[in-house]
């Protein structure tokens, strides 16, 4: 189940950023435990694999000054006196770790080695800061990653002016994948960058979500209801959509739309509860003006495998261009899976598919007003299923036919005043969701 904030408690509050945010999760970076010494400084001797940069002078300097030979200090650093004359003379460079270990030795604080570092007497490769302020602006687009054992830094989106502060402060260059003003998906390939990164700052993300969102669906979970039967199937099969059969081992994606948000809550309860999964989109509104929940992890391939299974399709009519002849060529979806679950479940799936394609109103009919229930449904097996199932709960619809749907089918309506009462004892509509007869809003 989803983390709580104590599981992701900061560990350092004396430096902490948010890198980015989506509509499920934010990103923050923060300073680890201990990163500091007591004057400040990024304690550079706990990252590996770092060389000083002419430091030679300071080397020779101190070994005159405690009068040691080459040789002494070669054979308390375990290396050859060769590779000491080359540190001193700036041939080589010189390990960080050594150098530090070779001044503890000499009874010199580290801290007076990071100062000279800070004070540009010597320098660290690329850059690497030894005080927090000269990376605190920049390092929030920074992100170290490891593909094959190369080890480098992925550049996230930022300011022509971050990048600039970027490749001054660390004297690195940036691998583009894309160009434009803003560029995008930049890459660093630098393994002490890497590693500075990685000792120092913690990378997690904290959810901004916190299901369950709704007490119908948490009710409902707890009483051993199956979600996917009554939710999960007929809230895709309305507004909803899965990559099909044919193509969901390419581009595997789950997608809810609607302005409605209950509606958005319910999927996103049912999901978590029967497949433990948080949404990588939630209520996002889009271009259109439509608002999406959407499903694109690499685990998806497998839900929607499931999805199918029990619903055969979400795709309930053909896709724009396609033709209905190649388009029942395809999975089609069905009920079947309501038809043979319990009355409760059928209850459930009734209220979502009446709250997501339905609408109440009155009609005049011999002077009296008489309320009607309306379910848009253009699928002809959708529909005589849907028909079925009500009637098995005293709700009896009449399928309706319109030239202008692909299948000369539009909706089921019923006008009774008994199957309306029926349905008020089913639950009604789900409670909250705006249901629109024309254009009237009622609110339930």
């Amino acid at each position: 189940m989803i983390k709580s904030d104590s599981e992701n408690s900061i560990s350092n509050p004396k430096f902490k950023v948010l890198r980015y945010e989506t509509s499920v999760y934010q990103y923050f970076i923060e300073l680890k435990k201990d990163s500091l010494t007591s004057n400040g400084y990024l304690d550079l001797a706990k990252v590996p694999g770092l060389y000083v940069i002419g430091a030679g002078s300071f080397l020779k300097s101190i070994r005159t000054k405690n009068k040691l030979s080459q040789r002494t200090i070669a054979k308390a650093l375990g290396v050859s006196s060769m590779q000491i004359s080359q540190w001193e003379r700036n041939i080589n460079k010189m390990p960080l770790n050594y150098l530090i270990k070779l001044a503890k030795n000499l009874d010199i604080n580290k801290e007076t080695i990071y100062s000279f570092i800070e004070s540009g007497q010597f320098d660290i490769k690329h850059k690497l800061p030894v005080k927090l302020e000269r990376i605190s602006n920049i390092v929030k687009y920074l992100y170290p990653v490891k593909n094959n054992y190369k080890k480098s830094i992925n550049l996230l989106k930022c300011s022509d002016e971050a990048i600039k502060e970027l490749q001054s402060a660390l004297n690195v260059k940036i691998f583009y994948h894309s160009k434009g003003k803003n560029k995008n998906r930049g890459q660093i390939h630098s393994s002490g960058l890497y590693n500075f990164l990685k000792v120092f700052f913690r990378y997690y993300e904290m959810v901004k979500i916190r299901p369950p969102l709704t007490s119908e669906v948490r009710d409902w979970h707890e009483n051993d209801i199956d979600l996917k039967h009554a939710v999960i199937c007929p809230l895709l099969q309305t507004d909803g959509w899965s990559t099909t059969r044919e193509s969901f081992k390419t581009s595997p994606a789950i997608k809810y739309h609607g302005n409605d948000e209950i509606l958005h809550k319910l999927l996103v309860d049912a999901f978590l509860f029967e497949y433990n999964l948080l949404p990588t989109t939630y209520f996002h509104k889009g271009a259109d003006g439509c608002h999406v929940t959407e499903y694109k992890q690499k685990n998806v391939i497998n839900i929607i495998a499931d999805i199918l299974s029990i619903c055969g399709s979400t795709k309930t009519s053909p896709a724009r261009g396609q033709s209905i002849e190649t388009y029942l060529q395809e999975s089609q979806p069905h009920l079947k899976y309501l038809k043979t679950s319990s009355n409760i479940i059928q209850m459930i799936a009734l209220r979502i598919w009446a709250s997501t394609e339905g609408c109440a109103g009155l009609q005049r009919r011999n002077g009296y007003f008489t309320p009607s229930l309306t379910i848009s449904c253009a699928h002809p097996v959708l529909a005589r299923q849907l028909i079925q199932i009500a009637a098995r709960h005293n709700i009896n619809f009449t399928k309706k036919t319109s030239k202008l749907t692909w299948s000369g089918v539009n909706k089921i309506v019923n006008t009774s005043l008994c199957g309306c009462l029926e349905f008020l004892k089913l639950g009604n509509f789900i409670e909250g969701v705006k249901i629109v007869p024309k254009a009237n809003i009622i609110k339930v």
